[in-house]
């Protein structure tokens, strides 16, 4: 069971696809609201801000703005999630065997917290900065979307609870709510 949850948790940390749907069954990631994805990014993901520029009514300037925000987001998470999946694969290896060498499986379970955190830090950076892009009714817009969003995301889980498919894990959620909110795809659920 362990070495199963494990493989799970950095099969998606490494190899993280864009959108839940192409993950097979059993391995489904957590997909983000925009609400959650504000919460552990201190604002919106320019990518998700970019796919709603119409709507929001963004300016050239606006759009170019957060063009090299999503840029800088590429560059600061996504060296970050390919460690971390590799640290948790070894990790998990080091779980095979009858004695099992848990300093060493601490020492690499830490090694990826370390690049997730890496990983975060530089997200919530670039989404506070693509917060700051928007004027004031552009950001009122922005959580009309995001409250209506939500509640369709709520119901859409309840239905996948009903169902019956689930996560792999704290770290696949974890996994899964970045690529979804560098994805800036909430449509999904």
């Amino acid at each position: 069971m362990r070495k199963t949850m494990m493989t799970a948790v950095a099969a998606l940390l490494v190899g993280v696809p864009a959108t839940a749907q192409e993950q097979p069954h059993g391995a489904m990631m957590q997909q983000g609201s925009m609400q959650e994805c504000n919460a552990i990014m201190g604002g919106p993901h320019p990518q998700m801000l970019l796919q709603h520029q119409d709507t929001l009514g963004l300016d050239a300037s606006q759009v170019s703005q957060l063009e090299s925000l999503r840029d800088d987001a590429q560059q600061s998470a996504m060296p970050h999630m390919q460690p971390a999946g590799q640290a948790y694969m070894e990790a998990s290896r080091l779980l095979e065997g009858q004695a099992p060498d848990f300093n060493a499986y601490e020492v690499k379970l830490r090694e990826a917290a370390d690049h997730m955190v890496l990983a975060l830090v530089g997200m919530a950076r670039v989404g506070v900065e693509s917060g700051e892009v928007l004027r004031p009714e552009q950001q009122n817009t922005l959580e009309n979307l995001a409250s209506d969003q939500s509640a369709m995301m709520q119901e859409g889980r309840r239905g996948m609870a009903n169902e019956g498919n689930g996560t792999s894990g704290m770290h696949g959620q974890m996994a899964g709510l970045i690529m979804s909110c560098m994805s800036g795809d909430y449509s999904n659920r």
